[in-house]
């Protein structure tokens, strides 16, 4: 399994995917993503967000990763792989391959609190048995877009004791950077 920079031509798929695998509450519109990741391509290093491309042994697109450099952590927005790949290792190979990408930084991601359901367990305990940690600080996923809810959220890190310190500070840069808040409205949704 190799996680390497998405490309234009994995991009139909990528899209497919994203669309297949995320509700419309829990992603950007697809122009404004699919914008974003030319944006990535055209400047590649040069944007604080990078999308992956996972690629198997056999050079065949088997899904994405998307991730956001921000100050004092990664963010690591959405993954997601083909249905016909899930449940064969892939997902795991592949978000610890993410994991290495970004060794000794700490990494972010938003989850399902766990009383959404089984799925949401599951889920959480993946990103445990791969080396995050669910951490018990109250988060809102602002919309994506208007008229969209936001929604209650739990963060997981690979490194607790980095982020606990300054988990005010990330949640701010995931507000302003990713969601593109302003940083009075990302103040006003971390009191809630």
């Amino acid at each position: 399994m190799q996680l390497t920079p998405l490309t234009r031509s994995h991009l139909e798929a990528a899209v497919a995917l994203y669309e297949l695998s995320f509700p419309p509450a829990e992603r950007r519109a697809t122009s404004s993503w699919t914008d974003r990741i030319e944006h990535s391509i055209a400047m590649p290093g040069r944007t604080d967000f990078t999308p992956f491309a996972l690629i198997d042994e056999q050079t065949n697109f088997c899904g994405f990763i998307t991730a956001w450099q921000l100050d004092g952590c990664v963010y690591g927005e959405h993954f997601a792989t083909l249905p016909a790949r899930r449940g064969q290792g892939l997902g795991g190979q592949a978000f610890e391959a993410f994991l290495h990408q970004f060794e000794g930084q700490t990494v972010v991601i938003e989850v399902e609190p766990a009383e959404d359901g089984d799925l949401a367990r599951r889920r959480i305990g993946f990103y445990e048995r791969h080396g995050m940690h669910l951490l018990s600080v109250p988060y809102m996923q602002p919309p994506y877009e208007p008229g969209l809810p936001s929604l209650p959220l739990r963060l997981m890190t690979n490194l607790p004791e980095r982020a606990l310190p300054v988990i005010s500070h990330i949640i701010r840069q995931i507000y302003t950077r990713v969601y593109g808040l302003s940083p009075q409205a990302a103040a006003i949704l971390c009191i809630k």
